[in-house]
Parts: C-alpha cells; structure tokens; sequence
C-alpha cells in the first residue's frame, strides 16, 4: 500500500512539473514568434511589449490569491481549472481578431499560469519533505529546459508550415493532452486541505504573512537570481560590448553562459545542499560567490586573458540560481496547509523585486551619462557609466551577504505547526 501511495506522489510530482514547464513555456514563447505577431496584429514595439507585460502581471498579482487557494482546496482543484484556463487563453490569443481580444487571451493565459510554480513546491512540501530542496531544484530545472528544448520545436513548426498558427495549435493539443492526463492520474493527497469552515484559516494567513523570515528568503531570490537574470535579461550584452570589446554577436552568445549556468546550478544546488542546515550553508556561500564575481565584471580589467569571462558569465548563472534554495528554506518552515500561501509570498516578492532593479540599474546608467550619442541620437553608455550601475549591485549582494549569515532557521521550525 506504501509503494502504491509513493508511486503516486511521483506521478503527481511528475504532472506538476510538466504543467510548471508547459506554462513557462506559453508564456515565453510570444518572443519567439515576435515578427510574426507583430506582423499578424499589425504592432508597434510598445503593443507587442504589451503582450508579455500583461501576461506577468496577471501572473505576479495572482500569486498570493493562488497560494491561499491551493491551500484551501487542493492542488487537484487548483490546477486542473487552471490548465484549462491556459488553454482557453492560448486559443484565444491565437484566433483573436483584435489586439484588445489578444491582451485579453494573453490575460486569461496569465491566470491559468500562476500556480504552475507554487503548485509543484505545494505538493513537494507534502510528499517529499526531507528531500524538497532537490525536489524542487528538478522541478526548477524542468521548466527552464522545457522551454530551452520546445522554443526550437515550435519555432521549427512555425517555419515548416509558414504560420505561427500552427505552432500555437500544437501547444494547444499538448495542453489538452496534458489536461486529461492530469485529470486521470492527478489525486495528491486531500487530507491536508484547509475545510470550508476552519476557523484557523485566518491564523495560518497571518502567521505566513507576518513571519519576517519569510520575506528573508524572498531577499534571498533577489540577491541571487534576480541579480543574474537582471543583468542577463537586460545589461549584459551592452555591457560587454563596451567593456570588453566583444562584437554583439559574441557578447549575445557569451550572455547564453549564464542561463546555462542557471540550469545546471539549479540541479547541482540542490542535491550537494539537501537539507536545512546545508541549504543556508549553501545560499552563503552562493552570496558570497555572487559578491566576487559581480566585483570582477564591474571592476575586472578588460586587458585580462579572455578567457575569465565565460567562465564568470557561466558562474553568475551557476550560483544565481540559488533561489531554489531559497524556496526550499521557505518550505522548510510551511506546513502543507501553509505551504502554497508560504510559496506564492516568496514568489510573488520575488518577481517584484525584478522590474525594480531594472529600473534602478536603467537608473543609475542615466543619471552618471556623460552625453555621448550614436549617428541615430541613442545615448552611448561608457564602461565607467555600466560600472557604478553594476556597483549598486555589488552592495545589495553584500547586504545579503550579511543578512545570509545572520540568518537562523531551526531544523524543525514551521509555519502555524501547532495548528496542523
């Protein structure tokens, strides 16, 4: 009877982790078909921006609502409204004959995405507690390959079949494919589930929202991940344009380094630092790395053999994703009726923290211009300039540091224990 229940949570952890890349996925895929859609609804760079903008908010916002329901009605009831909603908004979005009917297909799509995450974390923290940190770095790791793998698929069918349509399509009848088989298989366990009428639903949200060291480990995602997939996302090919004198070519293929790095350190994280104590060892040491590598690219001389730079750039992303770890410490103090609520807060603070570092580095580029422009009147950012930004970075990562080293969790400490 054991191994049927375990056999089971596997299955179930197996289906989670598929919806977490399937989402993630929908949800990146609009840039690979950028020309094509922009072509489609006839969009300027704003109105296509627009299209994923919308897609995240919905995405943030929703977060902690979703957390509180997972925890309330199950993951089962959660998830399977939720993939379909994924796929109505696909459809939507695909055959919408306005721009207005495509934001609100993508809207609908950013809905059905969000417990996509804090799902799979759920269900790990109920099935798999001693072992969550791996656990949730596999599932992790999942996504971001899932979307590393499936990008060049879709793109291939979009190009085969001269639509993007087609691409889309598929997506489409892989969810519902996906729907049913959660629908047959997908039956985690319901005994941890919040009834209608607990009346300490009111104390569990209280207990994860005002613990403090909760939002410590959503400062944990921001000094590691964050950092590294702000500059990549954003700086990093300019950057090293300008420093380094890479062509952009080079400086683009060079910037891939560290998504690699997020991939496999996302896996090795995780199984070398399984288990409490070695997951807050782990996120130091992943501080203090990210202290010494952000120090040489803002401060490094360019004259240096090249060769550091790839390595440094695979580092960043090695050690940035430590947020997996992070997660993990934040499930260690959950309980399975606060373990989506404990996720979604993580998360959504998380996600939060992104667009304002890219607002303060954008910031911090500005303010120190010196007034150089190129032929087309676009501002010309000099290495001094991408250093103080990149400075910025270097102190917040510090503060974590000192924080990181401060921190204390207890082997056995969780959210509203006592009210289980």
């Amino acid at each position: 009877m054991r191994f049927k229940e375990k056999s089971s949570s596997y299955i179930n952890w197996i289906l989670l982790s598929i919806f977490f890349g399937y989402q993630f996925l929908l949800r990146s895929s609009v840039g690979t078909f950028t020309n094509e859609i922009r072509q489609t609804f006839h969009l300027d760079s704003e109105q296509f921006a627009n299209l994923a903008v919308y897609t995240m908010l919905t995405y943030s916002i929703l977060q902690i609502p979703f957390g509180i329901l997972l925890d309330k009605l199950g993951i089962r009831r959660v998830i399977l409204p939720s993939l379909a909603l994924c796929i109505i908004g696909q459809y939507v979005f695909t055959h919408a004959a306005s721009y207005s009917m495509a934001l609100l297909g993508r809207i609908i799509l950013g809905i059905g995405c969000v417990p996509g995450y804090i799902g799979a974390i759920k269900l790990i923290v109920e099935c798999f507690p001693e072992k969550s940190s791996l656990f949730i770095g596999i599932s992790s790791a999942f996504g971001v390959l899932a979307v590393a793998c499936c990008n060049p698929i879709i793109k291939w069918i979009s190009l085969h079949y001269n639509t993007w349509f087609a691409a889309s399509h598929c997506m489409i009848y892989a969810g519902i494919v996906l729907l049913i088989t959660c629908f047959l298989l997908l039956h985690p366990k319901q005994t941890v589930v919040m009834s209608q009428t607990d009346t300490n639903l009111g104390e569990r949200i209280k207990s994860v929202f005002f613990n403090y060291k909760i939002y410590i480990c959503a400062l944990f995602v921001i000094g590691t991940n964050i950092i590294a997939m702000v500059f990549a996302d954003l700086w990093a090919p300019s950057f090293l344009h300008t420093k380094y004198s890479l062509s952009e070519l080079c400086a683009v293929s060079y910037t891939q380094l560290i998504y690699t790095g997020c991939i496999i350190g996302t896996l090795v994280l995780c199984i070398l630092f399984n288990g409490i104590n070695k997951i807050l060892f782990g996120i130091r040491f992943s501080c203090l790395m990210m202290l010494f590598i952000l120090s040489f690219l803002a401060y490094g001389n360019p004259s240096w053999p090249l060769f550091y730079l790839p390595i440094a750039l695979f580092l960043l992303g090695f050690f940035g994703s430590a947020d997996v770890l992070a997660f993990s410490c934040g499930a260690s103090m959950s309980t399975p009726k606060t373990a989506g609520m404990t996720a979604s807060l993580i998360n959504s603070l998380g996600m939060v923290g992104e667009p304002i570092l890219q607002w303060v580095m954008g910031k911090a580029l500005k303010m120190n211009w010196d007034g150089a422009v190129n032929a087309s009147g676009l501002q010309l950012y000099s290495t001094a300039n991408y250093e103080t930004a990149l400075g910025i970075f270097v102190k917040l990562t510090i503060g974590v540091l000192i924080i990181a080293c401060c921190y204390r969790v207890k082997k056995h400490t969780q959210v509203m224990d006592s009210a289980s």
